[in-house]
Order: structure tokens, then C-alpha cells, then sequence
């Protein structure tokens, strides 16, 4: 569980930052930006072990599923030809996700932290 608030709080805002910066700031950096922003208050609030962490939690995960989806559709819509390497962004991510989510349904250390509030 650190290290998902760790990777929620930290890494993942740095790694936008950078890549808005390195690339020049365009239209879907704003969503990346809020995206980001979202996850830190996620990743706090499950690190404080908030009554209402999961709630949030389920939220961002939802969230995430369904921007993946709207991102692959917009990729098989594209007028241009996209880049393969893009669709195994994206599919990496979606792995990445499902693993965490499964990870917080099924951990005896999330649920002996947790307890009922899951």
C-alpha cells in the first residue's frame, strides 16, 4: 500500500510535470494535470486510512478504466495512423491498473488496515 501512495503522490504528478514541460503544454496535459491532482488526494487519503478511502479509491479506478477506453477508441478513430507504440501505453497502463486493483480487493494487509470500510 506504501508504495501505491508513493507511486499516486509522487511519482505519477513528476512524471506529468515532465512531460508536459519536455513536450510543450498542450490541450490534454490539463486532463493529465486534474488526473494527477485526483490521484494525490486519492494516494493521501488511503495513506491516512480515511473512512472514505475507498469510495475515492473505486472512483479513481473506475475513472481510469474508463479513460483508457476513451483513449483507445480515440486512437482506433484517429484520422492518422497511430503510433503501435501509444496502444502499448495504454495497455500497459490498463495491466498496471487492474494489478493494483486487484491487489487492494484481495491483500490480508489492506483488509487488516481497512477492516469493514472496504
Amino acid at each position: 500500500m506504501l508504495v501505491f501512495c508513493i507511486l499516486l503522490t509522487v511519482v505519477a504528478p513528476l512524471a506529468v510535470f515532465v512531460s508536459a514541460w519536455r513536450g510543450g503544454f498542450e490541450a490534454d496535459d490539463i486532463v493529465n494535470i486534474a488526473w494527477a491532482a485526483f490521484g494525490v488526494v486519492v494516494g493521501m487519503i488511503v495513506w491516512n486510512v480515511h473512512r472514505h478511502a475507498f469510495v475515492l479509491l473505486w472512483i479513481y479506478f473506475g475513472l481510469t478504466v474508463l479513460i483508457f477506453a476513451l483513449a483507445i477508441i480515440g486512437l482506433a478513430l484517429a484520422d492518422e495512423a497511430a503510433d503501435p507504440r501509444d496502444g502499448i501505453l495504454l495497455f500497459r497502463s490498463l495491466i498496471y491498473t487492474i494489478a493494483w486493483f486487484i491487489y487492494f480487493k484481495k491483500s490480508d494487509r489492506v483488509q487488516a488496515t481497512f477492516g469493514r470500510n472496504l
